[in-house]
């Protein structure tokens, strides 16, 4: 019983960890992605207009 317990909260602690790690990064990466966006598309607006 008690070596069930220790692995439950080591899979919870895994999951958090992952959870800690996985979603500012996905953050980071559509920040990115939409400041990437933007540019292209002020480039894009620039050349269409000359």
């Amino acid at each position: 019983m008690k070596n069930i317990i220790i692995s439950i909260i080591l899979f919870a602690l895994c999951v958090a960890l992952v959870i800690g790690t996985v979603l500012p990064v996905t953050e980071l990466i559509s920040d990115t992605g939409g400041e990437v966006y933007n540019t292209v598309k002020q480039l894009n607006d620039n050349i269409t207009l000359n």
